[in-house]
């Protein structure tokens, strides 16, 4: 099955924080967290299979990172992608989305709990 869009918005969600992203075509992390496209351990919520992008989002979450699925990614994905379908992915997860509400306390809050924690996840 093909990925589906969320409606337009890529929802991030935080314990009690929540916030509707800027929807820019072709973004591939604006799915829902459906098995069809990752399954997590439901013990240790770490990924046991999932589409490209899906595991990109996933080792670089902003809330729950998979910290222990590096190393098995960085072994094995060439022999399910290109180096360069993976930098485009790391690229466009990089570059996330600005929030839709530009107040300067919702810039604020995007910037300290999605932006900067998603772009540490780099280094």
């Amino acid at each position: 099955p093909k990925p589906v869009p969320l409606g337009g918005k890529k929802v991030v969600v935080q314990e009690d924080f929540r916030m509707d992203l800027e929807h820019i075509e072709g973004y591939p992390f604006a799915l829902l967290d459906l098995p069809t496209y990752i399954v997590l351990d439901p013990e240790t919520k770490t990924i046991l299979a999932g589409t490209i992008s899906k595991i990109i989002e996933r080792l670089t979450h902003h809330v729950f990172p998979d910290n222990s699925a590096h190393l098995p990614f960085i072994a094995t994905y060439r022999s399910f992608s290109t180096p360069s379908e993976i930098l485009e992915l790391l690229i466009s997860r990089f570059n996330i989305p600005p929030p839709l509400d530009k107040s300067p306390n919702n810039q604020h809050l995007y910037q300290q709990k999605i932006k900067t924690p998603i772009q540490l996840r780099f280094f």
